[in-house]
Formats: structure tokens, sequence, C-alpha cells
């Protein structure tokens, strides 16, 4: 028996609305939000509301959007097409948590729809559906395939040829760390203020919590990262228990904080005669750790000496899944053609897909993904100053040494990318400081072995 339309809308008004808190998804407040489409299937209007705060009512944002969420084929065994349907209404807080880590600001209503379920033949019943979307391998497995049909559609239209399949392979996924932009501001300190306790500085964000800035949460008994004696400024941790169910992580460790520390002010990039260079043991003058455990047993740690550089504070708020391609001036294109920007297929690739879909508006802390450059070539400069070179003189953009050099450079990885914007973050005009590691580095969790590297205006 085929499974009505008004059915499907009672089934709909009793279960909805259904959200997490910070989202709620609806139906529209439409006359007929259910209706059936010419080839016999079923559409539903939806809305997805994401509000200012987690558990306050004020809507952020509204997106609206047609579902079609049943085929006649599937329409026509009534009792199956009904357990899906009451089985998908109970996943979606799951499903925004495992797909999105529970951050809905740039997903459409139907992102959280996954009809693939209705593939699999070994689901008939209600229970059957709802462990297929509280299954995290199966919903990231769905993602990966709806990624990689979207992309191959763009490659054929494209008609890039060859290099299709190696273009999608460097199609990565990015987490934006979204902090308060409002805090962004200079404000004036007042020197005679009597109350400030001048033996500790203050920061009262969340123990264990991710943040920019500010002053690192360490193990108990753990003593401030240095190098060769000097202690290293702290610029960011992340909760990785945060990430989890966000794409792009499986590299990185499940729990615990992975805190990131670096020379702020460039005392260790000197060598014993006090000449600036890179020592290849002190890694660009950075130090990235993790700390397992429970980081909310851990200890708001203060510098250990005095002037030691301190940046504000910034709470990371949310966490934002990109899309990236790399830069047009990136070495990981000419991994593919000795002079892509010869080719034809390279015109039409840049022109359309390589805008990526990533928000450029400042400040951009990212994890994992690629970076935004300003100047250079980071993962080239990653990969000479690690292996005791330098460009000199005799650098030749068009030489096959360097061309080697710059395949060599695409084994490197971002791991993060913390912004300035708007100055009173790094110590530097306006520009970025990168953490990277060698793929094969990423993937044994060797964090000691990332390199940091310093764009600037």
């Amino acid at each position: 028996m085929t499974l009505s339309t008004r059915a499907i809308e009672d089934l709909l008004r009793a279960m909805l609305p259904v959200g997490n808190g910070s989202f709620e998804l609806r139906l529209a407040p439409d006359e007929e939000p259910v209706f059936d489409t010419s080839d016999g299937g079923v559409r539903a209007r939806l809305q997805l509301l994401v509000f200012e705060t987690a558990g306050e009512r004020e809507i952020r944002d509204a997106k609206e959007q047609e579902l079609y969420l049943l085929n006649v084929a599937q329409r026509a065994d009534a009792t199956r097409a009904e357990a899906f349907l009451r089985a998908w209404i109970r996943g979606i807080p799951g499903i925004a948590e495992r797909c999105f880590g529970g951050e809905v600001e740039m997903i459409m209503p139907h992102d959280l729809l996954f009809p693939e379920a209705l593939d699999e033949a070994g689901a008939r019943d209600e229970a059957d559906f709802l462990a297929l979307f509280e299954s995290t391998e199966w919903l990231a497995r769905c993602c990966r395939e709806r990624e990689e049909s979207e992309f191959a559609e763009t490659m054929a239209y494209l008609g890039v040829g060859e290099h299709a399949e190696r273009l999608r392979a460097l199609r990565r996924p990015a987490i934006r760390l979204v902090v308060d932009a409002d805090l962004y501001a200079y404000e004036d300190e007042d020197e005679n203020d009597e109350d400030e306790d001048e033996d500790e500085l203050e920061d009262d964000s969340p123990l264990g919590g991710s943040r920019i800035g500010g002053l690192p949460d360490l193990p108990p008994g753990v003593e401030w990262p240095r190098i060769d004696a000097l202690p290293l400024s702290f610029l960011a941790q992340i909760r990785l228990a945060d990430l989890r169910g966000l794409p792009g992580v499986e590299e990185l460790p499940e729990s615990g904080l992975l805190a990131f520390f670096y020379d702020a002010d460039g005392r260790t990039n000197v060598d014993e005669r006090g000449k600036w260079c890179w020592p290849v043991r002190h890694r660009g003058g950075t130090r990235v750790i993790h700390f397992p455990g429970d980081p909310a047993t851990f200890i708001r740690a203060q510098p250990p000496e005095d002037g030691l550089r301190v940046f504000p504070v910034y709470p990371v708020l949310r966490r934002e899944v990109e899309r990236m391609m790399p830069s047009l001036e990136s070495p990981f294109y000419e991994a593919l053609d000795d002079e892509p920007h010869e080719q034809p297929w390279y015109d039409r690739f840049s022109r359309v897909v390589a805008t990526s879909e990533e928000d450029r508006e400042r400040p951009i802390h990212r994890l994992l993904g690629y970076t935004s450059e300003l100047q250079g070539d980071p993962y080239l400069e990653a990969h000479m100053y690690s292996t005791g070179q330098d460009f000199g003189d005799a650098w030749d953009h068009n030489g096959a040494r360097e061309r080697d050099l710059r395949r060599e450079a695409t084994r490197w990885r971002l791991l993060l990318q913390v912004d300035s914007t708007p100055g009173d973050l790094l110590a530097q005009d306006g520009g970025y400081f990168y953490f990277l590691i060698r793929e094969d580095d990423l993937a044994a969790r060797r964090f000691d072995q990332v390199w940091g590297i310093s764009h600037g205006h």
C-alpha cells in the first residue's frame, strides 16, 4: 500500500519541530507544505532555524528548502517508508552532531536528509534505519560519496580529462574556528588599576575549552613548553572532543587538548653568533603538544617569566566546515602537470572551481585544509627550512631542482592557521602564522615534527 501525502504530512506535523537547542528543523508555514511531484514522489518544504545562542530562541538565520523525501517506488511500501521517515526525524539531532559537529551555520535542510538509507536492503523497520543514522561511519561514507559524485560531475562538465581524479583528491575539508569578532577591539589599559592582580594574568575563558590566545591549560605537573630554555608564547588550544564527527579529523587524536606554542619574539631564530636564521632543531620556533586526558582537570598556567608575550583571549564559539582547493599559486597543481598554468584544463578549472567554498572574511583561524596565503609559499618554506636549505641568490623557480623541491613541498599539510586580524594577535603586521606538518608525520601523530611559518604584509 502506498504511503499517502496526507499520512506523510500528518507524520511530519506530529514529529516536527526537532533540534538540539542550537537549531530547529520544522515544516514551513505554508498551506500545503507537503505535496506530490509529477513523477509520483513527494516533497516537503522545511525550515532550518539557527539560534543565536544555544538554549535561547533568538533566531540568527532561517533557511527554507524543498526536500524530495520519497520516490514513487519507495512510497509503495508504506510500512517501510513510514519507518524511514520516523527514524530520520528522530535521528536529526544526532546527524547534525556526527556530520557537522552540531554546527549548522553553513548547511541547508537537505544536508540533514540521508535517503541513502532506503538503498540499504537490510533496513526494514524504524530501529534498522535509526541504527544507520546513529552510525558515524555510515554517515561519513555517505557524505564522502556525495562529495565525490558532485565533484566528479563538475570535473566532467569542465572537461579536465586526465587530471580529474587527482584534482578531486586535492579537495580537502577544513574546520573554521569562529571566535567572537566583537572581542577584536583595542582597549585602553589603565596602568593605575588597583583591582588588577599583578601576580596573575586574567583569563576567564572556560577551563579546557578551545581558544585562540590567552593562557594555556596544562595537565598537573607539566611545565611550560620551551626551546633551549626559552619559554614560548601560547597561541591556541583545541579541545579535540569538540571535533568528533567533523570531516577530516580522523588523523587527530579523539580526546585531550592539542596545544600550540611559538616564539613570538623570535629569540630562538638565531645562531650561536646571534645572527638571524632558521635552526632546524628549533622547527621555526614552535612546539605543538597533544595532552591526553580530560581537559576539565587541567590547570590554567601562568607564564614562567616576566615579559613573555601573552595575547588577548578569544574563546572558540563554533566550528564551521569548509571545503577547499589549494590556492592557484600553490605547488599542488605543479605536481599534476609541469606547466599547469599553460594548459587549457587549468584555465577552465581555475575560473570555475578553485575559488573554493571558503569564506574569506577575516579573521580566518583554521584547522586543517589549506593555508590562506599572503605572499610566498608556506609549504615550500617549511620544506626548505626543515631540510636546512634556503632560497639564496641561485634560486631558479623554473629550474628542474626547484620543481622537484616544490613537488616535495606538497607532502606538507596545514595543521593550524592563526590570523592576526585586527592586529592584536601575533607579533606581526596583519598576517598569519601557520603550523605545518608532513603528511606522514600527521598520520603518525608526530606533532613534535610541526614547523612554524609566519607571513605578514
